[in-house]
């Protein structure tokens, strides 16, 4: 009965006594022996009957060892017909009225149990070599906020931001401080609570900005919350984009309500004086009138026409920006002589002496540049100047920098609000103070930013409202 007990079992299982002779086998046992040996073991005959060294030699010692009273457990890989066999063995005396009286070897196949943790385990080694691989961040925590897992990203991100390189049994919030920990501890109770959810964080540096989404998910095994995973998605690149395409699209509004507010204007702008050109014609046509009277009348048609052409010329000057066209003819010339004519001609323009109008005189400096538009250059300024200066001083000066030639126009006028910045040399962009006061297209500026850069120079303002405004533009010094 109890030999029908042993070969109904799975393990190998044998008896020996203390000299080493077989007391009892299973069939499974003496199978393998008979495959692996070529021996029959049977009652009677040496467990060690045929085993080759080193073999024989290794088991002596272990059967002696049991033989002395001692327990011993052993793994090993067996190869039976060239098959490997992985065995968890046992070996333990065989003890009779406190007398050992022999041993017994329990041996299991752990073949497939073996074959099973090596694949967990190169599971495992492939998923973290994924986990690795990534460029997100990848962590998890148990219920006490402890590492249990982290890929390299995070580990270099989290040390990074607050510190501390951190490594499994970590708990991530004693790295935390005051409201981030606060946050951060809500976060991991609420994917303890079984929720998955997904949150946006941004991190300051001195040196970048890091705009972060962040998912959360627990860890269920066998339907109890044990942990919680994370997943941190660099969203920089995209939240820069809609930042940018945000801009862009309120730009292209106020573009196109600026471009609807230049055609309402360049219509006034172009009407008026045709208007004028026109009327004036029709009256210098009148004998009602008298020659002095008419000679008037001529010479506002001039004026209206000499504005209109300005306004075509504009019109004419952006289209040649904006198409690349605007061509540069450079020629030496004495740069004072040039500023101090365009204060004439604007003086000659003034219907009265205020403001004053004044150059300052330096020594002469010829540069290499294209006359013409230094000349529109300066005159848009000027004008503009005269406009917005109702009293006081309008100043024209020259000097040397750097091997460059700045020229400056200072005025005592209405000034320029902070909040505008460079949207001042926006196409068709205009100021309320000058919608107010006067009349114009709003491409001046503009045109004299793309025509200073043309020339290789820079071109910028410094503005104080009641004070005044001081337009400074750079050129090369050749």
């Amino acid at each position: 009965m109890l030999q029908n007990i042993l070969n109904n079992i799975d393990d190998r299982v044998l008896a020996f006594d203390t000299n080493l002779k077989l007391i009892a086998i299973n069939r499974n046992m003496y199978d393998d022996y008979l495959t692996a040996f070529g021996v029959k073991l049977v009652p009677g005959v040496s467990v060690l009957e045929k085993t080759p060294e080193p073999i024989f030699s290794m088991w002596n010692e272990r059967y002696q060892r049991v033989l002395k009273g001692e327990f011993i457990d052993i793994n090993e890989e067996f190869g039976i017909v060239g098959v490997p066999i992985h065995s968890s063995i046992r070996l333990s005396p065989l003890i009779v009225n406190n007398s050992i009286i022999g041993g017994t070897l329990h041996s299991r196949d752990t073949s497939l149990q073996r074959l099973a943790e090596q694949k967990n385990k190169e599971n495992e080694q492939h998923l973290y070599a994924q986990i690795n691989n990534t460029q997100e961040s990848l962590w998890s925590v148990d219920t006490d906020c402890r590492i249990l897992t982290i890929n390299q990203v995070f580990q270099n991100d989290f040390n990074t931001v607050f510190g501390h390189k951190l490594i499994k049994g970590d708990c991530v919030l004693d790295y935390l401080k005051g409201d981030l920990r606060a946050e951060w501890k809500e976060r991991y109770d609420l994917a303890f609570s079984g929720q998955k959810f997904t949150k946006t964080d941004k991190f300051e540096f001195d040196n970048f900005l890091l705009h972060a989404e962040v998912s959360f998910n627990p860890i269920v095994v066998n339907g109890e919350v044990v942990g919680a995973t994370g997943f941190t998605r660099d969203i920089t690149e995209n939240v820069l984009k809609q930042q940018e395409l945000e801009k862009a699209l309120e730009k292209a509004k106020e573009s196109d309500y600026l471009k609807s507010a230049f055609i309402a204007n360049i219509s006034h702008e172009i009407r008026s004086p045709l208007n004028s050109v026109l009327g004036f014609a029709e009256l210098a046509f009148d004998d009602d009138y008298d020659h002095s009277k008419k000679e008037k009348f001529r010479k506002n048609m001039l004026m209206s026409g000499s504005h209109l052409l300005d306004v075509i010329n504009g019109i004419i000057d952006i289209s040649l920006i904006e198409s690349g066209q605007m061509e540069v003819h450079s020629e030496p010339f004495e740069i004072n002589q040039l500023l101090q004519n365009c204060v004439v001609q604007i003086q000659a323009a003034q219907k009265s002496t205020d403001p004053e109008i004044v150059f300052k005189n330096a020594p002469a400096h010829i540069i290499l540049s294209d006359k013409k538009h230094v000349k529109q250059i300066l005159l848009n300024l000027l004008t503009n100047a005269n406009k917005f200066t109702l009293k006081g001083q309008i100043t024209v000066s020259s000097s040397i920098e750097n091997k460059r030639i700045i020229i400056s126009v200072q005025d005592t006028g209405v000034g320029i609000p902070k909040n505008i910045g460079d949207r001042l040399f926006d196409r068709f962009y205009r100021t309320k103070e000058s919608i107010e006061l006067t009349a114009g297209t709003g491409l001046g500026l503009s045109i004299s930013e793309a025509l200073v850069e043309k020339l290789g120079g820079e071109i910028w303002y410094e503005s104080e409202v009641g004070v005044g405004t001081t337009f400074n533009f750079s050129l090369p010094l050749k």
